[in-house]
């Protein structure tokens, strides 16, 4: 199970569009609980991202350019069993909500979501909880 204590959690934010990653990016640096280490546009790059930099939590784009977000889940929980991660989408769907967790998400989340419950939904999956 991932370590909070004392440190931030360290997040990597993968989605394919930049004005959503500044947004979160902008969020995360008003809390000291969080620090983004990293940021991808593509499928290969948040994987490339994620193996260096070992972050506890990955916010994935589930339509990253590149490769289906539900492999590249996937094969970040396995390769990196340490790390969760949290699907993002633009809409609800059923069927890719579970697709994700098959995959090993921690969380699905719409990215209208609120950014305090944001917050909350990444602490909670660092500590290994649900949201």
């Amino acid at each position: 199970m991932p370590e909070t204590g004392s440190h931030p959690i360290r997040v990597l934010i993968a989605d394919r569009y930049e004005l959503i990653r500044a947004g979160i990016r902008a969020v995360m640096a008003t809390d000291a609980r969080f620090r983004v280490v990293g940021e991808a546009a593509t499928a290969p790059e948040a994987m490339e991202r994620a193996l260096a930099l070992s972050p506890q939590v990955v916010l994935l784009d589930v339509r990253l350019p590149g490769r289906s977000g539900i492999d590249l889940c996937r094969e970040i929980r396995t390769r990196l069993p340490g790390t969760r991660v949290v699907a993002l989408a633009t809409h609800r769907d059923e069927e890719l909500a579970a697709a994700c967790f098959q995959a090993g998400a921690s969380a699905f989340l719409l990215k209208d979501i609120d950014p305090v419950e944001l917050k909350r939904t990444i602490e909670a999956v660092a500590q290994g909880n649900s949201p």
